[in-house]
């Protein structure tokens, strides 16, 4: 992604030069490597991580008025309240826009009860917060169930079912619309297990967000 920018930039007759760093999913690595690029007299910081690790960036690199560029990063929380300075540019829509357009789909379609499994993370939680707050504040609506399940499941052991809890109580709600906003590495065990608790079959609708929808197998447990 940086070296794409690096090459569109130069080619408008611009100077300029980037300094890559690398790092985990651990806060310690995250620190090290915005401090590395600090060093280094950065005037921007380049990101493709995901909106939980891009928070962490912005954290560090706005206490130097480093902007950050997300170029993965869709929680609508991440922008200051601060007008005065530029902290962060999103190169994806924030997350509010899709909570609208699901919401408006929602209203299209007369499905005015609904229920919502998400990962607890700041992607799943916060990623259908302007939903929420949508049915919430509309008499019509009625939100059955709100379930999140653990976004540090381990998902290497496919005869372990870990999302029984949560399609137990959609199940039994007795709901027939259901959101899904997480990840994509845990979109296919979702619908596996869902489909063992008649949850896929034709008289369900299941309405999944970006990440979830690129997943093109997703049709394929009916």
């Amino acid at each position: 992604l940086a070296d794409n920018f690096l090459i569109q930039l130069n080619a408008s007759h611009a100077e300029l030069h980037t300094e890559k760093q690398f790092h985990d999913y651990s806060y310690l690595s995250i620190m090290s490597a915005v401090c590395a690029l600090f060093e280094k007299d950065v005037v921007a910081i380049v990101s493709e991580s995901d909106s939980t690790l891009t928070k962490v960036q912005i954290d560090i690199a706005s206490r130097f008025n480093i902007p950050i560029i997300a170029g993965r990063a869709t929680n609508p929380f991440l922008e200051s309240s601060n007008k005065e300075t530029i902290e962060l540019v999103r190169l994806f829509p924030s997350d509010a826009y899709q909570s609208q357009a699901v919401f408006d789909l929602l209203k299209e379609y007369h499905w005015r009860e609904f229920s919502i499994l998400a990962s607890a993370d700041d992607y799943g939680t916060d990623g259908v917060i302007h939903l929420l707050y949508q049915a919430a504040h509309d008499e019509t609506f009625k939100i059955r169930n709100v379930q999140h399940f653990n976004a540090g499941l381990d998902l290497s052991n496919s005869s372990v079912r870990l999302f029984s809890k949560e399609l137990q109580l959609i199940r039994e709600s007795l709901v027939r619309v259901i959101v899904l906003n997480c990840a994509q590495r845990f979109t296919e065990k979702v619908f596996k297990e869902a489909k063992d608790y008649g949850l896929m079959e034709e008289s369900f609708v299941w309405i999944v967000t970006d990440a979830v929808a690129t997943l093109i197998t997703t049709t394929d447990y009916r």
